[in-house]
């Protein structure tokens, strides 16, 4: 009698102690618990987020032998691999609760009891939570399946068990490379690239970088992850990692025209082994090597525009290019040659890095920028700013801009909206 008691409160204290790590998080789940050998059933699944927002992931592994099709992903993306169910959320509902549903077949040869286990996966001031949903089994037999043949099925489930385990254990760690490319701009500012190369690893990870004080960061390429910026730390965040075993992801950062000194860069990118063991891989810390900021063709330019301060009507054209960009339609991108706070003509670009194409200038942020292309399609703007890149004369590090009814947005933002691929 006492042992029961006890084992009721420990229960008891484990549903206490879940939900108080949850965040409010329930997870309910509608699975019939028999099935037959090519049949079909529904699984729905409820749940209850609080006040929960932003990216998440929901996945549920199937046995093998089971397929699964999206009946209600609730503007989730849905895919079925692997035998991983998986909805992924860009930004969830924003009802506390909410429904999805899937159906699954499962094939004539698939018989005993197969299990069904799943995840939720969210994240809260960028860091990944996760919470189990309750295991699911059922029973796949013809009605006349004897007892005696279900308790056999459940040994041999056991015995196979135990063989992958000792297969797991046996498995080759991932093998993840880092590297930082600074490519050093004019006007206190520079571009910086992270080239990732992975194997097989798990869904979830994340970049973090710790920048100097006086130095700020925004997003360039973030490929498919969150990115946030908060007290010196830049984050890439992804719930779900590309594809791709090489990806890059890159930021601007500009400095504080006060701050000196020697400053550093330095990073980690954390992950997630597909037995669930995290790991990480050390971005080299990097001296920031700004270039001196009154370098003599700045000096030129200063005093050629002084000397031809009555022909200012030539700049005018500063103006018609910016309203030709707010009549632009639709999705636009285009290459960043240079920026700078002092308005040069382009006859300067034209002498300098033998540009013939028209330079577009317009005034972001506080900033005069040179662009050149105008291009509907990602991949194209991609080969004609590494045509650019290979313009030895240009060494300011060119790289793609992207505008959206005129109006200057992120690349990944301009790749969602046209639903594009980014290209790496």
């Amino acid at each position: 009698m006492i042992r029961n008691i006890s084992l009721i409160f420990s229960m008891l204290f484990l549903l206490i102690f879940q939900n108080i790590l949850s965040d409010g998080l329930s997870i309910k789940s509608n699975i019939p618990k028999n099935a037959a050998p090519g049949s079909e059933f529904i699984v729905e699944l409820t749940i209850s987020k609080d006040d929960i927002k932003g990216f998440a992931l929901l996945t549920q592994e199937l046995p093998s032998g089971f397929t699964a099709e999206a009946i209600n992903n609730n503007n989730a993306s849905f895919t079925f691999i692997d035998q991983k169910v998986k909805f992924i959320w860009i930004e969830l509902p924003t009802q506390t609760e909410f429904n999805i549903s899937y159906k699954v077949k499962v094939d004539k040869t698939v018989t005993g009891k197969n299990e069904i286990t799943g995840s939720f996966s969210y994240l809260v001031n960028s860091d990944k939570k996760v919470y189990p949903i309750s295991s699911v089994s059922i029973d796949v037999a013809e009605e006349d399946l004897a007892l005696n043949d279900e308790m056999e099925q459940d040994d041999d489930d056991e015995k196979e068990q135990e063989k992958e385990e000792v297969i797991v254990d046996k498995k080759i760690e991932a093998e993840v490379k880092c590297k930082r490319n600074i490519n050093y701009k004019l006007n206190s500012e520079f571009v910086v690239e992270v080239i990732i190369n992975k194997t097989e690893i798990g869904d979830f990870a994340k970049l973090q970088e710790t920048l100097p004080e006086g130095f700020t960061a925004t997003s360039i390429e973030s490929n498919n992850a969150q990115f946030s910026f908060s007290n010196q730390i830049v984050k890439f965040v992804w719930m779900t990692l590309p594809e791709q075993n090489e990806f890059r992801v890159s930021y601007l950062v500009k400095k504080d025209p006060q701050s000196n000194g020697n400053n550093f860069l330095n990073g980690e990118f954390s992950y997630v082994e597909i037995d669930g063991e995290t790991k990480k891989c050390i971005v080299s810390k990097e001296l920031i090597d700004m270039p001196e900021e009154e370098q003599p063709v700045v000096a030129k330019i200063v005093v050629q525009e002084k000397k031809e301060e009555k022909k200012e009507p030539e700049i005018v054209k500063t103006a018609i290019t910016e309203t030709s960009n707010a009549k632009q339609k639709g999705i636009v991108y285009k290459v960043q040659i240079a920026a700078g706070h002092t308005l040069v003509k382009e006859v300067h670009f034209v002498e300098k890095y033998s540009i013939k194409e028209p330079i577009y200038t317009e005034m972001h942020e506080g900033w005069n920028k040179y662009t050149i292309g105008s291009f509907s399609e990602y991949d194209i703007a991609k080969k004609n700013c590494e045509a650019t890149k290979s313009n030895e004369k240009i060494d300011t590090g060119p790289f793609i801009t992207a505008y959206n009814q005129g109006k200057r947005i992120t690349v990944q933002e301009a790749l969602m909206i046209s639903n594009q691929k980014w290209i790496k």
